[in-house]
């Protein structure tokens, strides 16, 4: 996954949200940050959009 503050990345909640199997996880500086606009009921702090790049890679064992 790259994000713009890899530091922040709560990897446990991240691994959480994928159903089963052996998982794990690569965080990098990356991703975008792009203006928008600060949403007070979300409690946001500025107006910037934090975009994440994620790939996930899924391996089926399957027998003949």
């Amino acid at each position: 996954m790259a994000v713009p503050y890899p530091e922040q990345v709560r990897a446990e909640e991240v691994l959480a949200v994928l159903p089963f199997g052996s998982k794990t996880l690569i965080v990098e500086q990356g991703g975008m940050i792009v203006p928008g606009r600060a949403i007070a009921s979300l409690n946001d702090k500025n107006d910037e959009m934090l975009i994440a790049v994620a790939a996930v890679t899924v391996f089926v064992d399957t027998e003949d």
